[in-house]
């Protein structure tokens, strides 16, 4: 498998390919993690990402106290992002840089946020305020689809999550165009279709970060569904299951949704590592 450039600044930095949101019938998400130095300049993770084209890569610095960590899809910064916290989390514990009963409390661009074990998977707590949660005001580009009323929920990237009957929600198909067009109308960063099954939801999310197509899965928008299911009448305390995307195994993932106390959302999932390595100049040297 070839691999893109990497740019001369991210020459010679360490890096490592897992998989997040991996489940019995998904695959989950493909995700870089680099290290880098506290001199690596916006502009180089910008370009690292954009060339090694994953859906989300972390740009993680670390030193005696603290670990850092800049996201980036291959299109924009992403504020915070609970898939590349994941991914951070299962490198430093498989590198023993975090000990066992550790939880990581990782710098991002909206402050710190813990990554923390329950059982034996990590989640990231996305918030500790209440969620904010309006009616969306712009028209989903849903044409010919009945559905019910759209909620705008931010949960640090504010999106829009709209109910539709399990058979409706399968065969929606989405133009990237009308989504990045309704994302800029109504200030939001994706498009959320969302129906319920006996003891799962099942979550399709057409994102910005990924130029208006859909995403195997979106840690946030799973994040920011206990508050639209109360908004609709249909939330409740308990942990959720969430599986995402659409298609076969390979864009699929799932996702585990945990209510804590007070208004703190726990966002979890399985993580593999995929291979090992340092980049060149000229591509990703890779090993097991």
């Amino acid at each position: 498998m070839r691999y893109p450039s990497a740019t001369p600044g991210l020459a010679g930095n360490e890096f490592r390919q897992v998989r997040v949101f991996v489940g019995p019938d998904a695959m989950g998400n493909v995700t870089g993690v680099v290290t880098v130095g506290p001199d690596t300049r916006p502009e180089d993770l910008a370009a690292g990402a954009r060339l090694l084209g994953y859906p989300e890569t972390a740009f993680v610095r670390q030193d005696a106290d603290t670990v850092d960590v800049t996201s980036y899809s291959p299109y924009e910064r992403l504020r915070v992002c609970t898939q590349t916290l994941l991914a951070t989390e299962h490198v430093l514990r498989s590198c023993r840089e975090l000990s066992l009963g550790t939880d990581l409390l990782a710098g991002t661009d909206v402050g710190e946020v813990p990554v923390r074990r329950y059982e034996d998977m990590a989640y990231v707590v996305l918030t500790g305020k209440r969620t904010p949660v309006r009616a969306a005001r712009a028209r989903l580009p849903l044409d010919g689809v009945v559905h019910g009323e759209a909620f705008v929920v931010d949960t640090g990237r504010a999106r829009s999550y709209v109910r539709l009957p399990p058979d409706t929600l399968e065969a929606v198909r989405l133009d990237p165009a009308a989504v990045l067009s309704y994302c800029a109308a109504e200030g939001v960063r994706g498009i959320c279709l969302v129906a319920r099954s006996d003891n799962a939801v099942r979550l399709r999310v057409f994102t910005t970060s990924l130029a208006g197509a859909e995403d195997v899965a979106t840690g946030g928008a799973a994040g920011g569904l206990p508050a639209f299911l109360a908004a609709t009448g249909g939330g409740h305390s308990q942990s959720v299951l969430v599986r995402q995307g659409y298609g076969t195994a390979l864009t699929r993932g799932e996702l585990h949704v945990r209510p804590l106390g007070g208004a703190q959302v726990a966002v979890g999932g399985r993580v593999i590592s995929v291979s090992t390595g340092r980049l060149d100049a000229r591509l990703p040297t890779l090993t097991r």
